[in-house]
């Protein structure tokens, strides 16, 4: 097994330990802290924005909104404000939601009484769940930073790379890893 390899499974390991050890809200609010918060809101938007501003009565609120700036000024026309205003506002909605769901799913899963049976029973889920979360956080970080090499595949070191990791037997791991990717930054960036 390559060092890429050791070093995913040991940094899975691990984040499946610290996240039976935080337990699920603290660890949804660890995953979902800091900057990483309003990334995630801002993939949200990217992600489902488009989809979400089809619908009927969205689309007609979009276009009459466009319509309606584009009577002052032709640059307001060619900027579409009312897009723009309608992604603001859901980024907001996104924060706002998450911020409620982050409410409750901490008030759901961290038990006041752990000595109880239902508080014990509350606990273990609690440390499961946890440990699931930073698991798949920790892989979609791997798969993130696999993808923004994705991208970069044009970079001597990076090509030098990826092809000895394809050319390895002990680097199956993180070259399968790499190549069934779910995360594609090539739709941004290229």
């Amino acid at each position: 097994m390559d060092t890429y390899s050791i070093i995913f499974i040991v940094g899975l390991v691990v984040s499946i330990l610290f996240g039976y050890l935080l337990g699920f809200g603290k660890t949804l609010k660890f995953c979902t802290g800091g900057i990483v918060k309003h990334l995630i809101a801002v993939w949200f938007c990217i992600t489902f924005g488009g989809m979400i501003a089809s619908i009927p009565l969205v689309a007609s609120w979009i276009g009459r909104g466009n319509a309606y700036f584009a009577q002052f000024a032709q640059i307001l026309a060619k900027i579409n404000v009312a897009t723009w205003i309608y992604y603001v506002i859901l980024f907001i909605v996104v924060e706002l939601v998450r911020l409620i769901l982050l409410f409750i799913v901490r008030k759901l899963f961290e038990p006041k009484d752990k000595k109880s049976t239902i508080g014990g029973v509350r606990n273990i889920v609690n440390r499961v769940l946890g440990a699931i979360l930073f698991g798949a956080f920790w892989m979609v970080l791997v798969w993130a930073v696999l993808a923004a090499l994705a991208v970069l595949t044009d970079v001597p070191a990076v090509e030098t790379w990826l092809e000895q990791v394809a050319g390895d037997k002990a680097a199956r791991l993180i070259y399968a890893l790499y190549k069934h990717n779910p995360i594609d930054f090539n739709v941004l960036f290229k």
